[in-house]
């Protein structure tokens, strides 16, 4: 509870805020009741990615999963991890804590500059377990319901929910998790049809039935989340489970324009087995002049990711691309690789190019070894590709409980991009360099302020001196 003065200057308990579940509508309506969500991914949903998403049809977009603990009290955290513009809209920033008052602290940074507040509870790696946060609140519920509630009772921005799926043989608890932070003042739950031990080589299929049973059970909002890789998925997911939205990760990585559909752009040569897409090349062109306006949360590393997982089926189809860009330092200098997809692509026939590309997975496919099941009314199923390098490690290195690289939407797997590794750690050495003399700048400009305050102010006493 917070507290009111009186005029008479005595405090007095303001009441609590009551949880009304028409809130959670008004929210989802504000937003554009949205159906096409695309996921908070740890240093891959940043600005440039979610505006190419947005050109796309992705309706609602999340921010990469913030540390609460840094983004509350470190300057250049903040500067680096969060960017918007008014195009960016509606947008939710998600944040991973187990302190409320922490991440209070840190979401009232972002009051009124975002459309929501997520909180992340279904992060399953094991950066997430030693740092206490994500799927392993599951089984803290206490703690779960107190940032809820701490959020929905002292900030003006609604709290939304991300959650997997308990690992119980009654599905009850799963459903009395749901009620609890839909009664703590959760707005929109989006719930991940697996369980935070279905990872890796246990990843399995989604669990669309759980969730068409937590649909059924709240009274806001569901989002449904996992084991989406077309439209199709999506709208079958819909259909199925009576969600209000679907959220997509990894398949939004690998195809940023999977909301649109076929058709909905400048096509490639191929189709392949999922359908037209709309050209990679085009897609990459696009992506870099977003990073070109907005650079500030990006860097090399990052946009050869995404560079490297739209590219994916023609680096795959091509020998020597993949170590090309794997050795480019700097990917604004794509164009020559760009050209040399084309010139490859328009040698072969219409054909020929689709029998290439039939046989080639997408990165979405790359490691998948379990059967694929979407909610279809044939309950049809589909056998991935197998990828026989297994699943790549998500995370980089953590240092006293703090997130330094963290990868935690999609939650399956990220390959590791190749790189110039010499180059790269250059390259991050001279990125701590700027902020160092970033932060230098700052002090000797505020020293500066201080001494001319306080050289006027001795003239200003020198000077009414008798």
């Amino acid at each position: 509870m917070s507290e009111t003065k009186h005029a008479e200057g005595d405090l007095e308990m303001k009441a609590p805020r009551p949880v009304r579940y028409e809130d959670g509508w008004e929210l989802y309506r504000k937003m554009g009741s949205p159906k096409f969500v695309a996921a908070p991914m740890v240093n891959q949903s940043e600005l440039p990615f979610r505006l190419l998403n947005r050109k796309y049809k992705t309706e609602l977009c999340y921010t990469p999963m913030l540390h609460a603990g840094l983004f509350s009290r470190d300057l250049n955290y903040r500067h680096d991890n969060f960017e918007t513009c008014k195009e960016d809209r509606p947008l939710v920033a998600q944040f991973c804590a187990n302190d409320p008052d922490t991440l209070l602290s840190a979401a009232r940074h972002l009051e009124g500059q975002v459309d929501a507040i997520d909180l992340n509870f279904g992060c399953p790696q094991g950066i997430a377990k030693r740092g206490n946060y994500g799927a392993f609140l599951l089984s803290k519920p206490q703690i779960m319901k107190a940032l809820v509630t701490k959020l929905h009772q002292n900030l003006s921005t609604p709290v939304t929910c991300k959650v997997r799926q308990l690992n119980t043989i009654d599905e009850q608890e799963t459903l009395d998790m749901v009620q609890m932070l839909q009664d703590a003042g959760c707005h929109i739950l989006t719930i991940h049809g697996r369980t935070k031990e279905m990872l890796k080589d246990k990843v399995g299929p989604c669990n669309f039935d759980i969730i068409k049973k937590v649909k059924a059970h709240l009274k806001i909002p569901v989002f449904a989340n996992g084991g989406i890789e077309t439209l199709e998925d999506v709208w079958n997911t819909i259909k199925y489970t009576g969600v209000d939205g679907v959220m997509v990760s990894e398949a939004l990585l690998s195809n940023p324009a999977l909301f649109a559909g076929p058709g909905a752009g400048p096509q490639s040569f191929y189709t392949g087995a999922l359908g037209p897409y709309v050209d990679p090349v085009v897609l990459i062109r696009e992506y870099l002049a977003y990073c070109k306006q907005y650079p500030r949360t990006v860097d090399s590393s990052m946009i050869r990711g995404h560079i490297f997982k739209i590219l994916f089926r023609s680096l795959s189809a091509y020998n020597g691309l993949r170590e090309e860009l794997g050795n480019m330092y700097d990917p604004s200098n794509i164009e020559p690789l760009l050209a040399k997809i084309k010139e490859r692509d328009e040698a072969l026939s219409k054909e020929e190019l689709e029998a290439q590309y039939a046989v080639i997975p997408t990165w979405y496919r790359r490691h998948q070894t379990h059967k694929h099941s979407t909610p279809k009314e044939e309950k049809e199923e589909v056998l991935q590709e197998v990828c026989p390098d297994g699943f790549a490690n998500l995370f980089g290195s953590f240092e006293d409980g703090v997130v330094l690289e963290d990868t935690c939407e999609p939650c399956e797997a990220v390959e590791e991009e190749p790189a110039n590794q010499r180059e790269f750690k250059l390259h991050k050495k001279e990125k701590k360099k700027q902020r160092a003399a970033m932060k230098k700048e700052r002090a000797r400009a505020s020293q500066a302020e201080k001494q001319a305050a306080s050289a006027m102010s001795e003239s200003s006493g020198e000077s009414s001196s008798p």
